[in-house]
């Protein structure tokens, strides 16, 4: 385990010093989705039934293209944008190192009434 942290701190770093570069900026996005009956019934993993908060963090060029990436996941996991459309990005410290091409990882859910 130790291993692990220690590799995670290694690429930390280089991203901070500027020893791997990278065009990306990481984001973390909340989305304002619903996940209908059809959709839980599915994968009742994915999200319960109803409305919720979905965040993902994200590799992305921009805001906007941080945007249209968990727009199109949300969408491939089968969940409608809230009529509200409420898109939020936020500049966030990354988790996991940047790749060749834009990305998105650790998304969560948060339901409510």
């Amino acid at each position: 385990m130790s291993d692990m942290k220690e590799e995670i701190k290694d690429w930390f770093l280089k991203l901070k010093y500027r020893k791997i570069k990278t065009p990306f900026q990481h984001y973390t996005v909340l989305l304002d989705v619903y996940a209908g009956k059809e959709i839980t019934d599915y994968n009742s993993n994915v999200c319960p039934e109803g409305n919720a908060w979905m965040s993902v963090k994200v590799w992305a060029n921009d805001a906007d293209e941080a945007a249209d990436i968990a727009c199109v996941l949300a969408s491939n996991l089968g969940l409608a944008l809230n009529k509200n459309n409420s898109i939020q990005v936020f500049s966030t410290k990354p988790e996991m190192p940047p790749q060749e091409k834009p990305f998105a990882y650790d998304s969560n859910f948060t339901p409510y009434k």
